[in-house]
């Protein structure tokens, strides 16, 4: 057995991490829509919050009417990835998840 010393957090923010891209491709392959809470995907600027059949919180940043970026996503416990992760990260999410037309309109309920 290996032993692997993890700097102090690294492996709950690994854990955090597998977990959250694992919501992402469970939303991607039910396909269903999810509940949007507050703000209307098609308003002009801000976020747009959505939950989770699992409990997760999923914020989107909308940039004049667009799907931009998954600004940040909160854990059913209430961690949030951004905070565990840095910034960049989340702005490397949407290289890893970027989801097509067909799935922001009946998924995230986004008007293309």
């Amino acid at each position: 057995m290996v032993n692997i010393d993890f700097p102090p957090g690294l492996s709950r923010r690994f854990l955090y991490l597998l977990a959250a891209l694992t919501e992402l491709k469970t939303i991607h392959d039910a396909g269903q829509p999810l509940v949007v809470v507050g703000a209307s995907p098609q308003t002009t600027w801000g976020d747009v919050i959505y939950t989770t059949q699992r409990g997760w919180t999923i914020t989107v940043f909308n940039d004049c009417g667009g799907f931009d970026y998954i600004s940040d996503m909160v854990a059913p416990d209430g961690t949030s990835v951004c905070k565990l992760m840095d910034w960049s990260f989340m702005e490397e999410l949407g290289t890893i998840y970027n989801p097509d037309d067909k799935e922001l309109e009946v998924v995230w309920l986004w008007k293309t």
